[in-house]
């Protein structure tokens, strides 16, 4: 040991300093080892710390974060019924950068971004699928929607889409469903299972070059004024 006059104590192992004193408190050269370490201050650390498997580092009044790795898996847990938030704010002055949160592998592979007063995005194999947009969600090109087969669950009065059976159901709200082409209405299912146009006397079924191949009625409806290859005098009024 070596005590200096108005300056530090030392302490020595083999010859070699491993602890002085300095005026705003201690310094170690080489390894700390205790069973508790209880910081009640600021600390600034400028390497590694060391985690076994198992031990984990605790956050709060009641350990309520905790990050650890279990041997096989790491682990970020809230404890408590409360949030778990991650945020992001960095403060750029510069208009340029954003303050995005990013999930991505080892390897730097994308697994999902979250942009800034913009879009969360859901990738798979580095490359984006699915995003948020300012009118709703948006899939990306050349990609689609598909339903796994199960049974029918949920309220059916609410709208949805579901394959059930291996027959795609596609249940509409409480006024039925609305085909749109644009902005413009174009067919309706009503709540009473009719299927009818949104214009009167608008709209064909199939075309002159394109035709529906048979067609199975109870009773035909016409004002008898334009029948295309039907006997007129079969029609009555």
């Amino acid at each position: 040991a070596k005590f200096i006059e108005n300056g530090a104590v030392e302490l020595y192992h083999n010859g070699s300093k491993k602890l002085n004193t300095k005026s705003d408190g201690v310094e170690v050269t080489g390894e700390v080892r205790a069973t508790h370490l209880n910081i009640t201050g600021s600390s600034s650390i400028t390497g590694n710390v060391g985690h076994g498997d198992n031990v984990k580092a605790l956050f709060g009044a009641g350990n309520d974060l905790q990050i650890y790795h279990d041997g096989s898996s790491s682990i970020i847990r809230n404890t408590t019924a409360s949030h778990l938030y991650i945020q992001n704010s960095g403060g750029n002055i510069d208009l340029q950068a954003e303050d995005h949160i990013f999930l991505k592998n080892y390897d730097g592979q994308t697994y999902a971004r979250f942009l800034e007063d913009g879009a969360s995005e859901l990738w798979f194999d580095d490359s984006k699928k699915f995003e948020t947009t300012g009118y709703g969600v948006n899939v990306t090109a050349h990609s689609d929607i598909r339903f796994t087969n199960g049974n029918w669950t949920g309220d059916i009065t609410n709208a949805k889409i579901q394959l059930h059976n291996n027959i795609l159901y596609i249940a509409g709200g409480t006024e039925g469903i609305i085909f749109r082409e644009g902005s413009v209405d174009r067919w309706k299912v009503d709540t009473n299972g009719n299927f009818v146009p949104a214009t009167d006397s608008s709209y064909n079924i199939g075309t002159n070059t394109i035709r529906v191949s048979n067609g199975y009625f109870d009773t035909l409806y016409g004002d008898g004024s334009n029948l295309t290859g039907i006997n007129t005098d079969l029609v009555s009024d």
